[in-house]
């Protein structure tokens, strides 16, 4: 909805269905010197739902309909929502910390949510030695490589996004628990981070 409400208000010259730089820059994309220079936090969070183009999102949107239901039915709505977003602010972290040190760019995408779900999905698979994931995980490696390697071959794709999210994903992949073995404390964190992670983008497009 996000992309379809950029695209339609980007004047027609731009391309067909491609939202402009300008008002990708307007909605929040990540740009390093607004971000820490402008105190513009959004800009960690409203990337996740900003698109370039109809095959940038189409294709992010059919990993993530590969991927997202197996992620899900492991570790349950509010946890795969507080990891789709945590992983996405992460990878504009690192995105962030790479335009700074390295190449100047802006960035959109939510390629690293997905990276993300990568990484927890290997590290969560690996560590538990049964289960879906545990099944998945070979495919998932699989997966990521490719992505990397297609991520390696195109200049304009932002690896070091992908970086951010894997990794961030993996860790929590590492120290995931299951809900059977967490405290009813636990179970009212969760519940609070997950709220926070749908209110936080509603934030991030109002500012």
């Amino acid at each position: 909805a996000i992309y379809l409400v950029g695209a339609i208000l980007s004047p027609a010259p731009n391309g067909f269905l491609r939202p402009s730089g300008e008002l990708l820059f307007k909605l929040g994309a990540m740009r390093a010197d607004l971000l820490i220079l402008g105190g513009e936090w959004w800009r960690l969070v409203n990337p996740i739902f900003l698109h370039g183009g109809l095959m940038h999102v189409g294709f992010n949107c059919y990993v993530l309909s590969s991927i997202g239901p197996l992620i899900e039915s492991v570790v349950g709505t509010r946890k795969f929502i507080v990891l789709f977003i945590f992983t996405g602010v992460a990878s504009f972290v690192f995105s962030a910390i790479s335009s700074i040190l390295f190449v100047p760019h802006w960035s959109v995408g939510a390629s690293g949510s997905i990276f993300g779900l990568l990484g927890f999905g290997i590290a969560a698979g690996f560590k538990a030695g049964y289960g879906p994931l545990r099944r998945a995980a070979p495919n998932l490696v699989f997966w990521v490589a490719i992505n990397f390697f297609i991520g390696m071959s195109i200049s304009t794709i932002d690896n070091s996004a992908h970086i951010g999210g894997f990794l961030a994903g993996a860790l929590m992949g590492v120290i995931f628990q299951d809900d059977r073995v967490s405290s009813p404390l636990a179970y009212r964190a969760w519940n609070v981070a997950a709220t926070a992670c749908v209110l936080l983008p509603i934030a991030g497009f109002l500012m």
